[in-house]
């Protein structure tokens, strides 16, 4: 009887221990001093652990950051449920600053950032989940640069997120390495989605709308990492991105004329298929190299060309029809075609002593008029001839 009665304690108390374990994560909810409580528990979080973020609007005045951890989610109640606001902003420049190994981020927004809102930088394996990231009102230069902002990282993935409002880029990948990107939508940016000097990237199923660029692969100079490639855009859907170009001057994207589609600029390896462009002003599809850029180039180590880039069964629709003239390469544009730019374009720059069978552009089973520009010279007598382009 008293072995029965001590096996019986023993089996309570190992079930007490149990509950004790798996009992859920504390909740941490909005409040008067909740940036000194999250930020506390972002500098002591334990492997393996669950930040649970509840209902409501959460206030900061400064950057959150969590630094040198591994596998840790950071949850909260929905990405219209749980909203991390920065319109008061007074120190740092990013929401939410990340360095670590396996982190998750999902079901939660951020709002407003003085910068970015959410810079997640040398992490090995990165989720974004459900998240928002927008600036409220109307778009403007003085908004952050980048909404969603992995870079050097390696296996991230994306999905199922939404963007607007970045004066850059709504959802970036730079400088990273196998990465997916799927299911999102980028609304109101610059550049809606802007994968730059990465490789092994899968881009598929997003919905970039309105914004001034739709989807955007560069490689760019004086960068540590160069030369990205491997990279496939399939089945997006990018319509109407006609937006206004509000990009600070100087940056990249503000030479972008606005209603452009995709645009692949001095990257190798880069296939786009059965996505749907659709009603872009000034172009649908377009290949350049860097010189096209006009921008100034002092990188020895940098390949400036585009090549390689294979376009299948992408449905071109309504483009071209009044190129941006605020822009010189809109201006160009206008020029060359007035209002009735071709579906896809090509500048026609290839690397020099470049091999028999070598090819920049393949168009495979690809509708849609096509015209390589000529650019090395001048752009007089430009190829429209698509046979010479075709390939298996």
């Amino acid at each position: 009887m008293a072995l029965r009665l001590q096996i019986g304690i023993q089996f309570i108390i190992l079930i007490a221990w149990l509950l004790s374990s798996c009992q859920s994560p504390k909740e941490i909810k909005p409040s008067d001093n909740v940036q000194k409580i999250l930020q506390e528990k972002l500098l002591t979080v334990e492997e393996g652990e669950t930040i649970l973020l509840g209902e409501g609007t959460f206030l900061f005045s400064s950057t959150l950051s969590l630094d040198g951890k591994s596998n840790i989610t950071i949850k909260g109640k929905g990405a219209d449920k749980t909203i991390l606001s920065f319109k008061n902003q007074k120190d740092g420049a990013e929401g939410l600053k990340i360095k670590g190994r396996n982190i998750t981020l999902e079901d939660f927004a951020v709002e407003d950032t003085k910068g970015d809102a959410i810079k997640v930088q040398d992490t090995d394996t990165i989720t974004f989940r459900r998240v928002r990231v927008e600036w409220l009102g109307e778009p403007k230069t003085s908004n952050g640069s980048y909404g969603l902002y992995p870079v050097t990282c390696k296996n991230v993935l994306i999905e199922n997120c939404y963007a607007r409002g970045a004066s850059d880029a709504g959802i970036y990948v730079g400088q990273s390495e196998n990465v997916i990107v799927r299911n999102n939508k980028a609304k109101q940016n610059v550049a809606g989605i802007e994968i730059e000097n990465s490789t092994n990237v899968e881009v598929y199923d997003n919905e970039a709308i309105s914004n001034s660029g739709g989807i955007l692969v560069f490689d760019l100079p004086n960068l540590p990492k160069k030369n990205g490639g491997n990279i496939t855009l399939k089945n997006n859907t990018v319509k109407e991105n006609n937006y206004p170009n509000f990009g600070p001057k100087g940056t990249t994207v503000s030479i972008l004329p606005a209603g452009t589609g995709m645009m692949v600029l001095a990257c190798r390896e880069v296939s786009l298929k059965n996505n749907i462009i659709e009603n872009h002003q000034s172009m649908g599809i377009t290949i350049v190299s860097f010189p096209t850029t006009g921008l100034p180039l002092k990188d020895d180590n940098y390949n400036p060309f585009a090549y390689q880039v294979v376009l299948e069964n992408n449905q071109i629709i309504q483009s071209g029809f009044a190129p941006d003239t605020t822009r010189p390469l809109g201006q160009l544009l206008f020029k060359l075609f007035q209002n009735q730019v071709p579906n896809i374009l090509f500048d026609g720059l290839t690397p020099p002593q470049t091999p028999k069978n070598f090819y920049s552009v393949c168009l495979k089973n690809q509708e849609g008029s096509f015209i390589n520009l000529n650019a090395a010279y001048q752009f007089k007598k430009p190829i429209t001839d698509k046979k010479l382009y075709q390939c298996k």
